[in-house]
């Protein structure tokens, strides 16, 4: 039992990684779209991302 605990501890701590880097990524995301686009437009780009990275998450989910 306290391997199955050490390997979902691990496990948790890649997902939470993964996450992080994501997330960041996005942020990063809005600044680039920003140099690209007009206001209006980075946005609409920044949002399209932000959907695609829900679908994906909620995939993994389930």
């Amino acid at each position: 039992m306290r391997n199955r605990t050490r390997i979902v501890e691990a496990a948790r701590a890649a997902l939470a990684e993964v996450h992080r880097r994501d997330v960041e990524e996005l942020v990063a995301a809005a600044s680039a779209l920003l140099v690209e686009h007009e206001p209006v437009e980075a946005l609409r780009h920044w949002l399209d991302r932000v959907l695609d990275y829900a679908a994906i998450k909620r995939g993994v989910g389930r």
